[in-house]
């Protein structure tokens, strides 16, 4: 969280589906505090995605600059439904993966990854 925070980023998504899963929360409760030390920036909970066109909407209207996702398939559902809306990544939408660096199915770019 703190590399999105360097990179400028102060609207960050989290996305997960499910928050009850004690390790995702740990996680979610990590990222807050990480934003905590810098008041500029926000996370906002994505517990889902309705489609191509909501996330579009989200970044067109600068509500997220960067999504920080639970586990890499989480990312490529990010990075799929970035795809559709022809969203740029990283150019328009930056997008990190929590976890183990698994390789995103459709595309030839490497994800970041936080473990």
């Amino acid at each position: 969280m703190q590399r999105l925070i360097e990179l400028g980023h102060r609207r960050i998504g989290f996305f997960s589906h499910n928050l009850s899963q004690e390790s995702i929360f740990d996680r979610y409760t990590g990222c807050q505090s990480a934003v905590q030390e810098d008041s500029s920036a926000k996370i906002i909970l994505l517990d889902h995605l309705d489609g191509p066109e909501y996330l579009k909407r989200m970044v067109d209207q600068n509500e997220i600059t960067a999504i920080m996702a639970s586990g890499p398939s989480r990312a490529d559902e990010i990075w799929s439904l970035a795809d559709q809306a022809g969203i740029s990544v990283p150019e328009d939408l930056s997008i990190f993966a929590l976890g183990d660096g698994e390789p995103v199915s459709h595309t030839q770019l490497r994800l970041s990854y936080v473990k």
